[in-house]
């Protein structure tokens, strides 16, 4: 019995000691150079900014790869099965893939769902906001949509800047064109769809303004 108990105990200690040694690799650091060699890297420390920003790229970039692969898939199939199909054709495989992607990619380009930032917003690394904002295209009244907020949401105006990559503009035609009328569709209704609700007619506006002069090859009705 006494041994039990002394087993009983050592493993208690055991697991206490694990879980203070696991608590203190969580805990935040503010110095990576024990762990790190910094001398090859821009900057000591994490940016929480260019991180957020990685995410949404990274979540762009697949949901366009996703789109652009399914829709071609769609397109072989449809014309295995009809050799003369027509890819415009509403009914088909390859439009029903192209409409689904381009809806996917119309969410995260307008940012639905964005997590709030609580409390008092983000703070970067200021040296890393001003590159960042000063490639972008910009409007005749000096609005991109590059500009930074860092209060309830990353963005001024929540239209991804991902819209002017080589790999959205490559994107099929049929999906691309999709997005575009979907957007404006958005951008210019009265009474926007639930999940574009977080949009104010006042954003929109300058949305639409912004790509109006600085996005290329916009379908007619822009």
């Amino acid at each position: 019995m006494k041994n039990r108990l002394l087993s009983i105990c050592l493993l208690f200690i055991i697991s206490i000691n694990l879980m203070a040694q696991e608590a203190e690799e969580l805990a935040p650091m503010t110095d990576l150079a024990k762990r790190v060699d910094m001398s090859r890297y821009l900057q000591p420390t994490s940016d929480v900014v260019a991180l957020m920003i990685l995410e949404h790229q990274c979540r762009m970039h697949n949901l366009m790869t996703k789109a652009a692969m399914s829709y071609r898939r769609g397109w072989y199939l449809q014309q295995a099965m009809n050799a003369e199909a027509d890819p415009a054709d509403e009914n088909g495989v390859a439009w029903r893939m192209a409409r689904s992607g381009a809806e996917d990619i119309l969410e995260e380009l307008l940012f639905c769902g964005e997590t709030v930032l609580g409390g008092d917003g983000a703070e970067g690394l200021e040296a890393f906001q001003e590159v960042f904002e000063a490639g972008a295209p910009m409007s005749s009244e000096g609005r991109s949509l590059r500009e930074f907020r860092l209060y309830k949401r990353l963005f001024r105006y929540r239209c991804s800047f991902v819209i002017y990559s080589t790999v959205f503009q490559n994107l099929p035609p049929q999906v691309r064109d999709r997005v575009l009328e979907r957007l404006r569709e958005v951008l210019t209704s009265e009474e926007r769809e639930e999940k574009f609700a977080h949009l104010k007619p006042s954003e929109c506006q300058r949305i639409l303004a912004i790509l109006r002069e600085t996005l290329p090859n916009l379908p007619k009705g822009w």
